[in-house]
């Protein structure tokens, strides 16, 4: 960045307007031609424009979570190939977001556990839940 633009309202909006769709500071500061430290340094002197960036990231989390459910749920079309042509589509869905929403909504039904238990002696016993793949990940 060779000079920081003044920081007016009406920046900050477009700043916060780029954050809330992107989630990424550092592409937002290059969007705008303005040093990442420059705005930090405006977040940490308002507690308004600070509160408001924070809510822009909680959008940008909510524009993810929205974009994995339609992967995990409805699924995305990819192209079928036969000898070197597109001769359809198929649809594929993400079971590895699904299972991620179904931790972070369900945990106690859906969360990867281990456990460890220990005994006053110093002995120590590790229990490893396996997974639905049989897959124990010892590894």
């Amino acid at each position: 960045m060779s000079q920081n633009p003044k920081i007016t309202p009406a920046f900050k909006k477009k700043f916060l307007k780029l954050l809330s769709e992107t989630g990424h500071v550092s592409n937002c500061c290059s969007a705008l031609n303005v040093s990442r430290n420059e705005m930090y340094r405006h977040r940490e002197k308002s507690p308004k424009f600070k509160e408001k960036w924070i809510q822009a990231l909680s959008h940008a989390v909510e524009l993810l979570e929205d974009e994995a459910w339609r992967r995990a749920y409805e699924g995305i079309d990819r192209a079928v190939w036969y000898k070197g042509e597109a001769v359809g589509t198929e649809k594929h869905y993400s079971d590895t977001l699904l299972m991620h929403r179904l931790n972070a909504e369900r945990p106690d039904k859906y969360h990867y556990r281990q456990q460890v238990d220990a005994n006053v002696s110093g002995e120590i016993v590790v229990k490893v839940v396996k997974f639905a793949d049989g897959d124990n990940n010892t590894k």
